[in-house]
């Protein structure tokens, strides 16, 4: 049996100069929470966004900001346009100051696929003393996925530990001969 393979995109450590993007606004100034857009689902947005880069550095092309909301360039949204665009969310967001184009990426594909006999991982107890969470994954050291639960989906979050995001090898390759700046992979 060929299975297909998966990567969880991660900031790369190696990108220390880079900029920093902030809190999220909208257009009228008032403060959104950047967690809605990384529940992996369908955010039914009608404002207009904008970002400040709290720290000035190397603009990259997939770029993690607050609270891990992702924010990406022309290249990356259109690089998934052509593959899933029906499973991602690009709306469009302005950066202060800069005039490229930059996008909030939304994954709304959630697959419950998280591999509890490869992973390393830590669940919340009764002792944790946060009853609505016990048997919920409190952390994740090393992550796996059953690949056999993953039909043809280019991108996703693990239902089960919705912060990671997953890519086919199909995306990390695009990305990779795209020379897309900002992220490492590793194969889950």
């Amino acid at each position: 049996m060929n299975l297909k393979k998966f990567y969880r995109i991660l900031m790369d450590p190696q990108e220390t100069a880079a900029w920093y993007l902030g809190g999220l606004a909208s257009e009228a100034e008032d403060d959104i929470d950047p967690r809605i857009f990384t529940e992996g689902k369908f955010y039914p947005s009608a404002s207009s966004y904008k970002l400040e880069a709290t720290r000035v550095g190397k603009e990259l092309d997939f770029n993690f900001s607050s609270f891990d909301m992702i924010v990406v360039t022309r290249l990356v949204s259109d690089i998934l346009r052509s593959l899933c665009e029906e499973d991602v969310q690009l709306i469009p967001v302005e950066i202060i100051g800069k005039i490229d184009a930059f996008y909030i990426l939304n994954i709304c594909k959630r697959i419950k696929c998280f591999d509890r006999s490869k992973s390393i991982f830590t669940d919340w107890h009764h002792d944790d003393g946060r009853e609505d969470k016990i048997g919920h994954l409190r952390m994740v050291i090393e992550l796996k996925i059953d690949p056999t639960k993953v039909d043809e989906v280019h991108i996703f979050r693990v239902h089960e530990w919705p912060v990671a995001v997953i890519v086919s090898e199909q995306v990390k390759n695009l990305f990779s001969s795209w020379g897309v700046r900002g992220v490492v992979y590793e194969q889950v």
